[in-house]
């Protein structure tokens, strides 16, 4: 089973401005890639990361976290913009493992951790 979150993702843009990134063409979706009671459940969050003034000056990472309607955190994932192999754009993908059911807030956070 895959399921479209996408309209789950949450940017936050000011913390992307700080750090001198964009992120573009977000998608997201949720798979049952085992339905067996233990089986495998995630979220994939895919996007573009574009530096806005064509270089990064730290490396970035970009933090996915995944909510369950009483809005705990179930998951983690993050995808890592080095500052020495970042050409200014970059298409990325990130996972959240072994996710119960579908989350239904994903916050796609840039840190510098």
């Amino acid at each position: 089973m895959n399921l479209e979150i996408t309209d789950r993702v949450v940017r936050f843009e000011q913390l992307e401005e700080k750090f001198g990134i964009t992120i573009e063409a977000l998608y997201a979706r949720y798979e049952v890639v085992d339905d067996s009671p233990d089986g495998l459940r995630i979220a994939r969050i895919f996007f573009d990361a574009v530096a806005t003034n064509g270089e990064l000056k730290e490396t970035v990472k970009v933090r996915a976290s995944a909510y369950n309607e009483n809005h705990q955190l179930v998951g983690t994932g993050k995808e890592v913009l080095w500052k020495d192999r970042f050409p200014g754009f970059k298409s990325c993908e990130i996972l959240v493992m072994n996710l119960p059911e579908p989350p239904t807030l994903v916050r796609l956070v840039p840190v510098l951790d």
